[in-house]
């Protein structure tokens, strides 16, 4: 599937840091392992805990799992794509502990699969 090019920022968009990213290395269609994408190495384990609002390596690995699950594109296995728009999701929420981090992480997910199933159903009409 192609993707629009999404523009550049403009001088009077708000000035955020990039949010933490994820590249995904795909074990089968349902789960991949995690790795920190180029230049996040060193900061990527604060970076992720930081981003869910906790200080605990165990509740970043569940919620990641998690969220695997949940991050797929229509009729598509997980995807890296997928599961860097649900940490930009959760990242601008901006939890700040792991309370509101579980529920943004439901958020998320139910983004998700909500948007999966409206895509699904957009496309039985077009049949």
């Amino acid at each position: 599937m192609k993707h629009a090019a999404i523009p550049a920022p403009t001088p009077t968009s708000p000035k955020r840091k990039p949010p933490v990213r994820v590249k995904l290395q795909r074990v089968n269609c349902d789960y991949g392992t995690l790795h920190p994408q180029k230049g996040q190495g060193r900061d990527w384990g604060e970076a992720l805990r930081t981003a869910l609002g906790t200080c605990s390596n165990a509740f970043v690995s569940a919620s990641l799992f998690q969220l695997q699950f949940a991050a797929r594109l229509p009729d598509g296995p997980v995807s890296e794509t997928a599961m860097n728009a649900a940490l930009a999701l959760i990242e601008a929420v901006a939890p700040k502990d792991e309370v509101e981090g579980a529920l943004v992480v439901q958020m998320a997910a139910t983004h998700s699969a909500s948007m999966a199933v409206l895509g699904r159903i957009g496309s039985a009409h077009s049949g």
